[in-house]
């Protein structure tokens, strides 16, 4: 019986699947910050925009990551995230002056 092509897509991507990095951007206040940006230092796929809401997920491989969080009108922050494990990881709130 041969292998359809499915099931060896299924097996080749076996071990793919990507984890996230969670988190929320505010001000000072408390306030979300709109437009804010997360992005990796090692990954340019694992990046993406802060939500109306102030929360981020980024879709990475298992790693290490040096996340920047930036917006034009307050001081960039950068945080270190060790993420070996295909899962969810929560960084909670990141407070940008």
């Amino acid at each position: 019986m041969r292998p359809t092509p499915l099931a060896i897509l299924s097996v080749v991507c076996f071990g793919c699947s990507k984890m996230a990095i969670d988190g929320e951007v505010v001000d000072v206040s408390g306030a979300p910050i709109v437009g804010a940006h997360v992005s990796s230092m090692e990954d340019i796929h694992c990046q993406g925009p802060v939500g109306e809401d102030g929360r981020f997920a980024l879709e990475c491989l298992p790693g290490t990551y040096t996340l920047e969080v930036a917006h034009r009108d307050y001081i960039n922050q950068t945080i270190t995230v060790e993420a070996p494990e295909r899962q969810r990881y929560d960084v909670g709130k990141q407070t940008l002056v």
